[in-house]
């Protein structure tokens, strides 16, 4: 899956937090970065330094978390996209065909 080359030391614990944040807390830039006690903006120039950003990084463990589920046959989309904190089922179904090219149910088997 996408990159996974060598991720800087703030990329690291951004995705980490990210996704033990997708069920239910906040997934939020500031929220992050108050997890990791900095500003926003100090995460946005870190990331920036490691030639990444907050948004790349959330959008590839939203993608990573999805790939993951429907490879185990977890195809309910609603809960997924609800899960991966999408407002509307429609984004997380745009996502999804920008990721692989098709929608989420064209990829149930």
């Amino acid at each position: 899956m996408g990159a996974q080359k060598s991720l800087g030391g703030y990329t690291k614990q951004v995705r980490k937090l990210i996704a033990t944040r997708l069920s239910g807390r906040s997934v939020a830039a500031i929220d992050v970065a108050e997890a990791m006690s900095m500003s926003k903006r100090t995460l946005q120039r870190r990331l920036s330094e490691e030639g990444t950003n907050y948004s790349r990084i959330l959008d590839e463990v939203r993608r990573d978390h999805t790939l993951s589920a429907l490879a185990a046959g977890q195809h309910g989309c609603k809960e997924m996209s609800t899960r991966l904190g999408y407002r509307q089922q429609s984004t997380f179904t745009r996502a999804v065909q920008r990721w692989t090219g098709h929608t989420p149910s064209s990829l149930k088997h």
